[in-house]
């Protein structure tokens, strides 16, 4: 009972297992960083698993998850430099 009349509805979505569930756990990377992740993809166009990637590479933890800014605008600039260099 507990189950359905406290935790479903506090819960925002079904658990998933995707690619970023994946990597986030592959990778060592608290769960918090997933949201933020997916937020800073789709701002700067670079995949959220690469910055979970990278924030686990980081040993980034809890709270500096305002550092995927910085792993999106790298990951950012090494896209477009290698687009450069391929032309």
């Amino acid at each position: 009972d507990a189950a359905e009349e406290v935790v479903a509805p506090a819960m925002p979505a079904e658990c998933l297992l995707d690619r970023n569930a994946l990597i986030m756990g592959y990778s060592g990377v608290y769960s918090s960083f997933l949201k933020h992740a997916i937020r800073q993809s789709e701002r700067y166009g670079v995949p959220a698993h690469q910055l979970l990637h990278r924030a686990g590479q980081r040993k980034l933890i809890g709270g500096q998850e305002d550092q995927l800014i910085d792993i999106a605008l790298e990951i950012k600039r090494e896209q477009q430099s290698g687009a450069t260099a391929t032309r």
